[in-house]
């Protein structure tokens, strides 16, 4: 189950969210790096954790890599799925 991101990594899923659900890397970083007052190297950190967590895909284009960013309903919902299933087999463990 994904970790709960931290209000850094949230502010700059949102932004990449509002920017379009296919955006080229470079770009996205540097709209990150720009909007969050942070360097290159921090904002490629905080997209390299949004791709763990699975909250964006990065697919290799022809050119360029490219990320798409996931619906935040969906990512919420598949959140609470994996803690709904998590909780339900501590549950049973526990009986």
């Amino acid at each position: 189950m994904p970790r709960i991101m931290r209000r850094r990594e949230l502010s700059a899923y949102m932004i990449l969210y509002d920017r379009g659900p296919v955006i080229n890397l470079g770009e996205a970083i540097d709209i990150v790096s720009k909007e969050l007052c942070s360097t290159r190297r921090t904002a490629r950190n905080i997209i390299k954790r949004l791709s763990r967590i699975k909250a964006i895909y990065m697919e290799k284009n022809e050119a360029s890599i490219v990320i798409k960013v996931r619906d935040p309903v969906d990512f919420m919902r598949e959140i609470a799925r994996e803690y709904i299933i998590t909780r339900k087999s501590k549950c049973r463990k526990g009986r």
